[in-house]
């Protein structure tokens, strides 16, 4: 929920599409639209995801063992 709110709140965004396999997904999924981040968390959560380095290709693709250790450091620097 958190990723889509900061989606969200980019300049230019209006809108997201995202998928879901079961209602589950579909509730977390719209817990986002209940979030308001502020300009700091913004800001925080723009650095964190610059990390990731959306250039080499889908998370999914790169394997489990990366997709943990980045969404670690992730939450790392989120908590710091």
């Amino acid at each position: 929920a958190v990723a889509l709110a900061w989606l969200l709140a980019q300049p230019g965004v209006t809108g997201v599409v995202v998928g879901a396999s079961d209602a589950t997904q579909v509730r977390e999924n719209a817990q986002a639209l209940e979030l308001s981040l502020n300009p700091a968390e913004c800001e925080t959560l723009a650095l964190c995801f610059s990390t990731l380095k959306l250039d080499e290709g889908p998370l999914w693709r790169r394997g489990a063992r990366g997709l943990k250790r980045r969404a670690a450091t992730l939450w790392r620097r989120l908590l710091s």
